[in-house]
């Protein structure tokens, strides 16, 4: 049979529909395979990040925060004030004997917090002092960087994790990160060794172990908090992931997304404070 003009254009019009169809079958397959694609962290910061890995957010941008549970936040509160009213009456932390007692949220020497404001003056009463000493708790921030269990951090690999992420041995026989890296301008935040007495002795740090270190931030000490708590997660980070350690929160539970949502919410409400007088 002799095909005609007519019979070919049929023929091409009938696969193009074919074509069509099957094209847009595959589209539909196929959906969301187009979609922008944000290249994670191969590492984590926070303990929780390993189950976001289809958040797909952008960095720099605001995160969505899930509500904490009230119940945890409520026994958290209530940890840090019954620490506040019986541990800030101590001048200074008292010595144990080496059996590598871990230090406390509130084992960190009030002194060392004392010298760094100068908001508290010799007149106020008591009930006063009480009151401010439990709002200054709030103003301070504490993080762990921590071994994993049965293990230890060696002075040596310690020391040049601190000095790479721009932290100074100085005063108190602790370490300081400045607002420079070569240790010029104020103190942003410090680090202690989680171990009582807390210090550490420079000229044996080669010889020496310890189970964790802790860093604290004084948010009166900065101008700008909030910038300086994203320096100090940054900090923790960096050194945690040198040692390899394990981040953990003021109560050395690991510290999630929420917890660091949390302590930003705290800059926030001192933020508030100072602009209210």
């Amino acid at each position: 049979m002799e095909i005609g003009g007519r019979e070919i254009l049929i023929g091409l019009g009938v696969l193009l529909v074919i074509a069509i169809l099957l094209d847009g079958f595959r589209r539909v397959r196929g959906g969301g395979t187009g979609k922008l694609r944000v290249r994670r962290r191969k590492q984590p910061i926070f303990d929780d990040d390993e189950f976001d890995d289809a958040s797909g957010e952008l960095p720099g941008t605001a995160r969505v925060v899930e509500v904490r549970d009230e119940q945890s936040a409520e026994q958290l509160s209530r940890s840090i004030k019954e620490k506040a009213a019986k541990d800030h009456t101590k001048l200074t932390v008292p010595f144990r004997q080496p059996e590598q007692e871990l230090l406390g949220f509130n084992d960190i020497d009030p002194q060392l917090l004392a010298d760094r404001s100068d908001k508290v003056t010799a007149t106020q009463s008591v009930s006063d002092g009480q009151k401010e000493q439990q709002q200054h708790v709030q103003d301070v921030i504490v993080l762990h960087v921590m071994a994993p269990a049965g293990e230890q951090f060696g002075g040596g690999d310690l020391l040049d994790a601190l000095m790479k992420n721009g932290l100074r041995y100085g005063s108190q026989k602790i370490f300081h990160r400045h607002e420079q890296e070569d240790g010029a301008g104020n103190v942003l935040f410090s680090m202690t060794n989680s171990v009582n007495p807390g210090v550490f002795e420079l000229s044996t740090m080669a010889d020496f172990e310890t189970p964790g270190v802790s860093f604290f931030m004084v948010m009166q000490d900065s101008d700008d908090p909030m910038v300086t708590f994203e320096l100090l997660l940054q900090t923790v980070d960096a050194v945690k992931e040198a040692l390899g350690g394990e981040l953990k929160d003021e109560d050395r539970s690991a510290l999630t997304r929420q917890t660091a949502e949390h302590y930003r919410q705290r800059i926030m409400d001192y933020n508030r404070r100072q602009l209210t007088g």
